[in-house]
């Protein structure tokens, strides 16, 4: 049986669409895309499949591994260019076309994953299924003996996991703004930044983010609040009450929403969120006041990052004032 050999690309996010059209190498590299959103690379093979939330069916997420199952038949693959290898979808581009080579992009927060990924009891139980179902194709993080590169936001951490392994280490553009050269910033104007921790199974209760926001408005009635919600998150349903409810709070304009923290304009001069990326970003840019809401929510979760989060980002406490 003849087989067809191509570069995968698989990822899911908004900035792994950013990652794909940003990265020169990955996406000169790539000829056949497994993805859920539009690109402008028009001419290269694509699957697109829908991104599955953890409350989505098991029958639904079954049937889309099935179609994507299909259509790796009779594939192999030179290069596996992915996002998560421990995601389903990469587990089964691994057995189906057994790539030469990988290369993982990984844009989250390297040490507070890392963190969770060794202390918490859900992570471990995760990763232990995993390895099992696959049949040991599942190793730890960069641990896979194929992974020939690593694009990273945190070089230097990745070092300390990988130690002599032969892999080489590049660090992910962030297309960084000078935020003072585009706006003359206002603390008054503060970008908030949502996680889906009820969607997550993250938070101590369901809808909690949607309370600890609300006291945060309502102990801050002179500050300027703008929401920009997790591209996860049905967001015009689990926010359009704060909105109606408090005057100083509106929500970003629809084009931006599911856009990536890198694409949007800089026009907050404080920004605060749960435990995201998205903040690491905001600290690489300087000059904007950075705080999280993580010690309010108080889950296992949270306080694992809370336990690996940068020094710089000020703590909200329980009472949600914000200091000036």
């Amino acid at each position: 049986m003849k087989h067809n050999t191509y570069n995968i690309f698989f990822g899911y996010s908004p900035l792994h669409k950013f990652i794909l059209e940003s990265e020169n190498e990955i996406h000169e590299t790539a000829n056949f895309l497994i993805i859920p959103f539009e690109t402008k690379f028009t001419r290269k093979k694509v699957h697109n499949f829908t991104k599955f939330s953890s409350n989505h069916l098991l029958l639904s997420k079954v049937y889309g591994l099935t179609i994507l199952f299909i259509s790796l038949i009779g594939k192999r693959c030179n290069v596996l260019i992915t996002c998560n290898e421990h995601s389903p979808i990469s587990i089964l581009i691994k057995i189906l076309c057994d790539p030469k080579e990988i290369w993982v992009c990984d844009e989250g927060n390297i040490e507070i994953n890392h963190h969770k990924e060794i202390n918490l009891t859900k992570y471990k139980i995760k990763f232990l299924l995993k390895f099992i179902i696959s049949l040991g194709v599942i190793k730890r993080r960069y641990k896979d003996n194929k992974i020939s590169r690593i694009y990273t936001l945190y070089p230097n951490f990745i070092k300390k996991i990988i130690k002599d392994k032969n892999v080489r280490i590049i660090k992910l553009q962030k297309n960084i703004r000078n935020p003072k050269s585009e706006i003359s910033l206002n603390h008054e104007n503060i970008l908030i930044i949502t996680s889906p921790l009820t969607e997550n199974g993250n938070a101590k209760y369901e809808g909690q983010e949607i309370d600890i926001l609300s006291g945060l408005f309502e102990q801050n009635p002179k500050k300027i609040f703008t929401i920009k919600p997790h591209y996860r998150e049905k967001y015009e349903f689990k926010y359009l009450k704060l909105i109606k409810q408090y005057d100083n709070v509106n929500m970003i304009d629809a084009e931006y929403v599911s856009l990536p923290i890198q694409e949007l304009p800089v026009l907050w001069g404080e920004v605060i969120g749960f435990h995201s990326t998205a903040l690491d970003y905001f600290l690489c840019l300087g000059g904007i006041r950075i705080s999280t809401l993580s010690g309010i929510v108080d889950s296992q979760h949270s306080n694992a990052v809370l336990q690996s989060i940068d020094s710089r980002v000020k703590i909200i406490g329980y009472d949600c004032k914000i200091q000036d």
